[in-house]
């Protein structure tokens, strides 16, 4: 076998070598950024997802139990407003005839008959309610705990009492309605409490602590008049990992409690 002369091998130069390393470190280094800034964009965007989809289940699940609340029950706890509640309709009907004082107090009352599957949740009927207040016990009560079963061997249905009682006041509509245990929903850091019951659940998290900074409450309450539903405004500000400086998602409500008297 012969040898090629000197002349005829061919070969990189250092100076190529060089070159060549360098240009692939570029390469590297702007591929690397490259899939750290799209694996961030994705990071990123899926926190944001999950924030806004966590907020929004919060936000539609306050909307729903405070539409149901029974009329001019729903508070603010507090000064600050970041704490609400009010008790939610279990069922309601028409009555046909309660006792109104100064009427002789009665353990029993007739109602129309209704869709009863759920009236077990209830602990007490109100008839009449026009504030808040009508909740809490008063001289001149408008509620009061009943007992189950409803006799619902004749028309109307006959509810009962354990001991004789008497409302404040007849309903213009002869209504009356069932609710349940007080349920709240408090502002607590940065997480969205829901209580009820005794209970407390974790709704939605990374709300930003704006009450100092911005001095904003996230409830506010304006109570129903003759001719005006209650309105709830609800504002509530989230930022990614709860950070104020990083992005934020701002929710703007109004919830409309009907005034059925």
């Amino acid at each position: 076998m012969h040898r090629l002369p000197s002349k005829y091998q061919s070969g990189f130069t250092l100076v190529e070598l060089v070159t060549v390393i360098i240009i692939l470190g570029i390469l590297a280094v702007g591929m690397g950024n490259f899939l750290q800034f799209g694996s961030r964009i994705f990071t990123e965007t899926s926190a944001r997802d999950q924030l806004v989809s966590s907020a929004r289940f919060a936000i539609e699940r306050l909307n729903r139990e405070v539409r149901h609340a029974v009329p001019n029950s729903v508070k603010e706890v507090n000064a600050n407003g970041n704490c609400l509640s009010f008790y939610p309709t279990i069922a309601s009907t028409v009555y046909i005839d309660i006792p109104v004082s100064p009427e002789a107090d009665n353990d029993e009352i007739t109602i129309i008959p209704f869709d009863d599957n759920t009236v077990a949740l209830a602990n007490n009927v109100i008839v009449y309610p026009l504030m808040a207040t009508d909740f809490e016990p008063s001289v001149n009560t408008k509620y009061h705990p009943f007992t189950l079963p409803i006799d619902k061997t004749a028309t109307p249905w006959v509810l009962s009492f354990s001991s004789p009682v008497s409302f404040a006041n007849d309903s213009p509509t002869q209504r009356i309605f069932f609710y349940g245990d007080e349920v709240s929903y408090c502002v607590v850091g940065t997480q969205l409490i829901r209580s009820a019951s005794g209970n407390s659940s974790v709704m939605a998290d990374d709300i930003l602590n704006y009450y100092s900074t911005n001095n904003m409450a996230a409830f506010k309450v304006t109570e129903a008049t003759q001719t005006r539903n209650a309105t709830i405004q609800v504002r509530l500000q989230f930022g990614v990992n709860g950070e104020e400086s990083g992005e934020q998602v701002t929710f703007n409500n109004e919830i409309q409690v009907p005034n059925v008297p």
